[in-house]
């Protein structure tokens, strides 16, 4: 038998930049709709403890209003002739991504034990997990181009 030969994207051309639309139309769009209209779902998804109630409202419209502009800007890119002009979308999530990770491990190495473990007011190892494989694919997807 033949072997399969997996084909990714170069970093930093149009194919890299519409996966990652793609990942964030399927996942923004997912958590987004769950923040907005059922916000008890993503504690339990992510394996972190519900907000108290006074939270959610504020929270999770914040949250999940920001995750559907995101997924509903990647529909617009992905759908779009003018592809490159789209790139805003992926550098503004990559900044702001890393903003919130640096945080994250801020205060993940201010407590023992694992960080996948850590849950600090609802947010787990494994909803930075997710948050760093979009830094990544973003990076990858703009060829390191974030400032430029």
């Amino acid at each position: 038998m033949g072997s399969v030969q997996v084909r990714y994207p170069k970093a930093g051309s149009e194919g890299a930049q519409k996966l990652v639309h793609f990942m964030t139309l399927a996942g923004a769009g997912a958590f987004g709709l769950a923040h907005l209209f059922h916000p008890t779902f993503v504690p339990k998804a992510i394996g972190a403890a519900a907000p108290a109630k006074g939270e959610t409202l504020l929270g999770d419209a914040f949250v999940g209003s920001s995750f559907l502009a995101f997924a509903i800007c990647s529909l617009m890119a992905i759908r779009s002739s003018r592809f490159s002009e789209w790139a805003a979308i992926l550098k503004l999530q990559c900044i702001y991504k890393t903003i919130w990770m640096t945080q994250f491990l801020k205060n993940a190495f201010a407590v023992k034990g694992s960080m996948l473990s850590v849950n600090f007011g609802g947010v787990t190892g494994l909803y930075a997990a997710i948050f760093a494989g979009f830094i990544f694919m973003d990076l990858y997807a703009l060829n390191g181009k974030i400032l430029s």
